[in-house]
C-alpha cells in the first residue's frame, strides 16, 4: 500500500487520494489495465515520507536475439 499522507501531518496527499479513488472507480468497471495505470502513477509521485528513499528502476535489458546469423 502506497503512503498517501502528506509530510506536514496526517493529511492525505490530494494527488494521491485522486489516483486511489480513480483507481478503485477503473477496478470497479472491471478496467484492470487503467488500474494498473493509475498504480504506476501513484508508484511514480514523489514519496511523502523523508526517511523513505525512492524505489530505484532497473532499465530493461534489451532482448537478445538466439536464431541464425542475419548476415550472409
Amino acid at each position: 500500500m502506497t503512503n498517501t499522507t502528506s509530510p506536514q501531518g496526517g493529511e492525505p496527499c490530494a494527488q494521491c487520494a485522486e489516483f486511489e479513488r480513480l483507481k478503485a472507480q477503473a477496478k470497479d468497471e472491471g478496467d484492470y489495465s487503467k488500474a494498473t495505470d493509475y498504480q504506476v502513477l501513484i508508484d511514480r509521485h514523489p514519496t511523502h515520507d523523508p526517511h523513505q528513499q525512492p524505489t530505484p528502476r532497473a532499465k530493461p535489458s534489451a532482448p537478445r536475439y538466439t536464431g541464425p546469423p542475419v548476415w550472409g
